[in-house]
């Protein structure tokens, strides 16, 4: 009887630590301590393997870092359970299962996300959100991506990305050219700098405005502005079904001569992927414009996508030119990257010869030419995003952008990367970049502990040097982990790199 009380009270204390450590965890998450909440959820898990609500933080950990195949293997074992938790104050993805659904779609595993979904809109116990029709939202637009990609499939050939460059996103639009043929952008921000105030795009002639602006009912409308010799007129929102109840935004009249097709982008929760999408419309013969579509993929993605501008490269009607998006699919917080792309019209044999075909997933755009293609469109892009201060505003000063860095990176064999550019997929490039950030991690941990060795041996406090010596071991553990950190990345980027040739 003594035996079993006892085990019976080891068990709850160990519950008891697991709890409280859970409990510290989340702390550290809420303050944004990713790497010390990670720490402490793999601990939970060391002690107990199997815990769901282990699990479930280190699958939301990794969720926060957008490293969501990381998190896809803990939230299918927190789902399993079909644990929810109430610490976070979240709301709908303190569900684990839906959760991993939200996981599945950011990672565009469409139909998985579909397959979760449906399941839970069939059980009430996982289906109590504080809005109902929560799990049919995220469950429409992961159809909406299913249909998306299957499109895109039939369609390989159109779209090749030549070049990338990755900006704070208050100062992205410096990246863009903007001259009298493709017309110009401006954008203000509040006083923080991170909140857009207004965005205006005008024409190359200078005879007419698009202006995203608030409409006075807590979002963006897009209003149109033509100058005439008494002055600019008056800003009347544009003509036919292009504002919502949404935010439309960041709206431009591409270069095709006289057409006014017009791009713009909306968080339009019945038509997009997810966050801002970018649309096309084209006015009727009265001078309205006509129900937006989407552009689709590799354009649109679950996360925000806009300001789709076009650079015609041959005479118009030629069919080909290249253009520029932005997006801050998988990146941090604060950042984005504008895409240069190549466009030709699918299936035609005048530039069948320019594109390589591909069966990678769009999240990846990895649509890339030969080399003597690439180069040559690369050199006219590399002539706008090196010089990159092409605001028309006040602020004239220059912008440091992440360029291209020296590296060599090993693929396979003879086969070696040196280039950003040179990465076949966005997933491999996204790898590569935290194996860069964690190798000089690794330098400035191997410099500490250099100087805190020399600190210790000439040290005489007896407390310092019991300090500095708990020191020196802890970046000895922490060297050690992160060698094996980039041991394990670069083995994974080679497997994705090419697994994509």
């Amino acid at each position: 009887m003594k035996k079993i009380l006892a085990i019976t009270l080891l068990v709850i204390s160990s519950q008891m630590a697991i709890s409280q450590s859970i409990a510290g965890g989340v702390k550290h998450l809420l303050a944004g301590n990713r790497k010390q909440a990670l720490s402490v959820f793999e601990n939970v898990l060391r002690k107990k393997k199997n815990s769901a609500e282990g699990n479930y933080f280190i699958g939301l950990t990794h969720y926060f870092n957008r490293d969501y195949e990381k998190a896809i293997p803990y939230l299918k074992s927190a789902a399993k359970s079909n644990f929810k938790t109430n610490k976070t104050g979240l709301g709908a993805i303190e569900n684990a299962n839906f959760l991993l659904a939200q996981t599945y779609f950011l990672s565009y595993r469409f139909s998985q996300a579909v397959e979760v979904l449906e399941a839970m809109a069939k059980r009430p116990d996982l289906n109590q959100f504080k809005k109902s029709d929560t799990v049919a939202d995220l469950l429409t637009r992961a159809q909406r991506g299913q249909r998306m990609l299957a499109e895109y499939q039939r369609n390989p050939y159109s779209t090749t990305i030549i070049d990338t460059v990755v900006i704070d996103k208050k100062d992205f639009l410096r990246v863009y050219p903007q001259n009298n043929t493709i017309g110009y952008l401006s954008a203000t921000y509040d006083s923080t700098g991170s909140k857009l105030k207004e965005f205006t795009y005008t024409t190359g002639k200078g005879d007419s405005r698009i202006i995203s602006k608030p409409n006075g009912d807590n979002g963006f409308d897009i209003f149109l502005s033509n100058k005439y010799l008494s002055g600019w007129s008056r800003p009347e929102p544009i003509q036919g079904k292009i504002n919502t109840k949404y935010n439309e935004c960041y709206a431009i009249f591409p270069h095709y001569e006289n057409h006014r097709l017009l791009y713009f982008s909306s968080d339009n929760s019945e038509e997009s992927l997810g966050g801002y999408d970018m649309f096309l419309s084209h006015p009727d013969s009265e001078g309205e414009y006509r129900t937006p579509r989407a552009l689709g993929m590799p354009f649109n993605s679950p996360f925000n996508d806009y300001l789709m501008v076009m650079n015609q490269l041959e005479a118009p009607g030629a069919g080909t030119g290249f253009g520029y998006f932005a997006s801050d699919r998988y990146l941090p917080d604060g950042k984005i990257a504008v895409y240069a792309f190549l466009l030709s019209p699918p299936h035609n044999p005048m530039f069948d010869s320019l594109m390589t075909k591909s069966d990678k997933k769009p999240s990846e755009i990895v649509f890339y030419p030969d080399e003597e293609t690439k180069s040559k469109f690369r050199e006219k892009i590399n002539k706008i995003f090196s010089s990159c201060n092409v605001s028309h505003t006040s602020d004239k000063k220059d912008i440091r952008i992440e360029q291209t860095k020296d590296f060599t990176f090993i693929v396979k064999g003879t086969t070696y990367y040196s280039k950003y550019t040179d990465f076949r997929t966005e997933e491999g490039l996204h790898k590569f970049r935290e194996l860069q950030n964690i190798e000089a991690t690794i330098e400035k941990t191997k410099t500490d502990l250099a100087n805190n060795r020399v600190k210790y041996a000439q040290e005489t406090d007896k407390k310092t040097k019991e300090a500095l010596g708990r020191s020196i071991q802890d970046a000895e553990n922490q060297l050690k982990t992160l060698i094996q950190e980039t041991q394990r990345l670069t083995k994974e980027i080679r497997r994705i790199e090419n697994d994509a040739r």
